[in-house]
C-alpha cells in the first residue's frame, strides 16, 4: 500500500511539474490573496472571493497540487482578489463552518471590508451556507458548485455497506484509517478529522436533517426538482437593533452521468476521448451508475443534479465531479466545457452585480 501511494505522489508531482507554466501565479501575487500589479479588471469584484473546497479537500494536496487546479491563478489573472480557504476534509458542516468563519475574519481585516463573496465546491456548499446562517453579514453571495443540498444517494449507498458488519467493528476501523490518513495529504495536519460525522450529513436522511436546522431561501425541492430563491433578506436582531442583510445565491451543476437505454452514459466523453484514461472519469461513471440504480438520477458521479439545485442556476454542463475544479491535473472529458472559464464568467457576474 505504501508503494502505491509512493507512486501516486510521483506521477502528481511529475505532472504538476509538466504544468508549471500553467500554474504560475501571474503579476506577483502571494498567497494571501494581494498582487503587486494588475493590468487586467474584468473579474475585479467589489468583494474578495473566498473559495471553499469540498469533502476530502484542502487548499494544496501536500503542500503541491491545488484543489482549485489553476482556478485560483485565472481569477487572479483578471483582476479578482482570491483567497483559498482549507477547513477539515472531513467533518460536519459547523465544525466546518467554524473554521471557515475564523478564515473569513481574516480576510475581512485584511481588506477593511464588512462581506465576502463565495464559492463552494461539493460540501463546501453547505459549509459555506452554515456560515452564511450563522454570520449573515459576512456573506455578500454564495455559488455553489454541485453540492449536495439533499444529500446524496451515493453517501447513502456507502453508509448502507458499513453498516453490513453488526458489530460496527468495520466501520469504526475505516472511519480511525481515514481520519488518520487524511492529514497526511492536507495542507494542515492540524485540522480534526471525522469521516462519520461527514457521511452522516452527506446522507440524503442526514442533508433533510441538516437543512431543517439551517434553511435557506436558496433550496428547493429535490423531489420535484426545483431550485429556491435568487436571494434573501436575512434579519437578525442584536442588542434590541434590528439588521437586514441581503445574500444572492447561484448554483453551476455537473450531471455527466445521464440515462440511456437503462444505464448511465458519461457525457462528458468524445470518440476516442484521451480523459477516458484517467481513472477518476470510470470510477465517476461506476459511482454515478449506483446513485441511478438508487433513483437519484442524472448526476456527476457523486451528486445528483437535483441536490445541486441552489438559488439562479447559473450553469448546468456535462462536468463530473472532479471535472467542476479542473481535476485531475486539468484532465476533463472532451465534451465538457473549460470549467475554469466558467468559474471566471460567474465572478464576471458577481462583479456585473455590484457584489
Amino acid at each position: 500500500m505504501k508503494k502505491i501511494i509512493q507512486s501516486i505522489c510521483i506521477v502528481a508531482l511529475l505532472v504538476a511539474c509538466l504544468n508549471a507554466s500553467a500554474q504560475t501565479r501571474p503579476y506577483g501575487w502571494s498567497s494571501s490573496g494581494s498582487q503587486q500589479a494588475r493590468t487586467v479588471t474584468d473579474a475585479k469584484t467589489v468583494y474578495p472571493i473566498v473559495l471553499v473546497h469540498g469533502l476530502t479537500g484542502t487548499d494544496k494536496f501536500a503542500n503541491v497540487v491545488a484543489y482549485w487546479y489553476g482556478i485560483a491563478e485565472n481569477l487572479r489573472a483578471h483582476g479578482a482578489k482570491v483567497y483559498v480557504a482549507n477547513v477539515s476534509a472531513f467533518n460536519s458542516d459547523e465544525e466546518r463552518g467554524e473554521q471557515l468563519k475564523t478564515y473569513v475574519e481574516m480576510v475581512l481585516i485584511e481588506n477593511n471590508i464588512d462581506k465576502v463573496n463565495l464559492i463552494a465546491h461539493s460540501q463546501g456548499g453547505t459549509t459555506s451556507r452554515y456560515l452564511a446562517y450563522t454570520q449573515p453579514q459576512m456573506v455578500a453571495s454564495i455559488t455553489t458548485i454541485s453540492t449536495p443540498h439533499h444529500g446524496t444517494e451515493f453517501a447513502d449507498f456507502v453508509d448502507g455497506i458499513s453498516k453490513l458488519d453488526p458489530t460496527g467493528i468495520v466501520r469504526a476501523a475505516v472511519s480511525t484509517m481515514v481520519n488518520a490518513f487524511w492529514p497526511l495529504i492536507t495542507s494542515n495536519p492540524s485540522l480534526p478529522q471525522d469521516s462519520l460525522k461527514a457521511l452522516t450529513l452527506l446522507s440524503t436522511k442526514g442533508a433533510a436533517e441538516w437543512n431543517t436546522k439551517f434553511p435557506s431561501k436558496g433550496l428547493g425541492s429535490k423531489s420535484d426538482c426545483t431550485t429556491g430563491a435568487e436571494s434573501a433578506d436575512i434579519v437578525r436582531t442584536s442588542n434590541g437593533v434590528q439588521k437586514t442583510y441581503t445574500q444572492r445565491y447561484y448554483s453551476l451543476i455537473g450531471n455527466n452521468i445521464r440515462p440511456f437505454l437503462g444505464i448511465g452514459v458519461d457525457a462528458s466523453l468524445k470518440l476516442f476521448d484521451p480523459a477516458i484514461f484517467d481513472a477518476t472519469t470510470v470510477a465517476m461513471l461506476t459511482t454515478g451508475n449506483i446513485i441511478m440504480i438508487m433513483g437519484g438520477g442524472a448526476n456527476d458521479g457523486l451528486v445528483p443534479e437535483c441536490s445541486a439545485k441552489f438559488g439562479k442556476i447559473m450553469n448546468t454542463q456535462p462536468w463530473n465531479h472532479l471535472d467542476e475544479v479542473n481535476q485531475l491535473l486539468r484532465v476533463v472529458g472532451g465534451a465538457a466545457p473549460d470549467p475554469v472559464t466558467a468559474i471566471r464568467q460567474q465572478v464576471q457576474i458577481l462583479k456585473a452585480a455590484n457584489l
